[in-house]
This record gives structure tokens, sequence and C-alpha cells, in this order.
């Protein structure tokens, strides 16, 4: 994985928790990651029941920096 010019302790947590993430997903959300390149992901999130958001869903985007995002 290239990962940009992300230094290792910026790609080291985000890659542990993506795989928690993909062993035990939250219900209702979905990820996707490009191998190659974790400093941006995609995540779908269904509207919950009884919410004015239900049978929709949301489409978020997470993009990491140079930094690490414990420190910032």
């Amino acid at each position: 994985a290239t990962n940009g010019n992300l230094p290792p302790n910026v790609i080291k947590r985000p890659v542990k928790e993506l795989h928690n993430l993909d062993q035990a997903p939250p219900e209702g959300i979905k990820l996707l990651v490009n191998d190659d390149d974790f400093s941006t992901i995609f995540a779908d999130i269904e509207g919950s029941a009884g919410t004015p958001y239900e049978n929709g869903s949301c489409c978020t985007t997470w993009m990491t920096g140079d930094e690490d995002p414990v420190d910032l």
C-alpha cells in the first residue's frame, strides 16, 4: 500500500480501526476503502427506523492528512 505521502504513524491507527470495523461492522454502516490508499475512506450509513432518514442513506467521506489525528 502506497498511501500517498502519509507517514506510518498516521496510517497505523486508521488501519487497525478499519480492520476492526471490517471484522465487526456496526449495523447499517458500510465502508469502502481503497487498499492502496488509506487516506480517503467512504462510508454509507443507513437511516435509522422511525426517523425521517428511514429508508434513506447518507454517504460521507473521511480524509486523513499528514498529521496523526490523535495529535490534533
